[in-house]
């Protein structure tokens, strides 16, 4: 009867730590999906600068406006 109850503490000292780590890694990866998700969707809705930035990085200087002349006083 003790050898039954040894092998079973036996067991118990091996899985315990192996779920452990597993339930540790879980938590890790899902604490970091989480914080990747919240930066995702903090660059994304109606108005970012940093998206429009990412699309056009160029400024076209071609459609500004040039000043009108200024007017000399004679």
């Amino acid at each position: 009867m003790e050898e039954a109850s040894n092998s079973v503490v036996d067991i118990v000292i091996i899985v315990a730590p192996i779920v452990g780590v597993i339930v540790l890694v879980a938590a890790v990866g899902l604490t970091m999906f989480v914080t990747m998700a919240r930066k995702k969707r903090a660059t994304r809705g109606t108005y970012s600068p940093s998206q429009q930035e990412y699309c056009n990085p160029r400024v076209e200087m071609d459609n500004v406006m040039k000043p009108p002349p200024e007017e000399r006083l004679i």
